[in-house]
């Protein structure tokens, strides 16, 4: 069984292996949110650019991933699957 304290070791090297092809933002790390098949993790961006946040480029895709509990494996998680995961809004 994966814990939080590993499943977050294992979605920092997933974001850094990961990283945006903008030089100008960065992936952040959130805390993980547990859920029945595993840890969720959201795709947070941040501008490291001093301008206002709704000045910031908007980044398409899928809105955070999942850390396996039994394997420590990483799958994107898609808009429709937030809410039967329990971590919409």
């Amino acid at each position: 069984m994966i814990t939080a304290e590993h499943a977050t070791t294992i979605a920092q090297r997933h974001l850094d292996a990961n990283p945006l092809d903008d030089p100008e933002y960065a992936r952040v790390l959130p805390e993980p949110r547990e859920t029945p098949e595993g840890w969720y993790f959201d795709y947070t961006v941040k501008c490291l650019l001093d301008i206002p946040e709704e000045d910031w480029t908007p980044f398409l895709g899928a809105p955070g991933f999942l850390v396996s509990k039994a394997s420590g494996e990483i799958r994107d998680v898609g808009w429709d699957e937030l809410g039967d995961l329990g971590v919409a809004g």
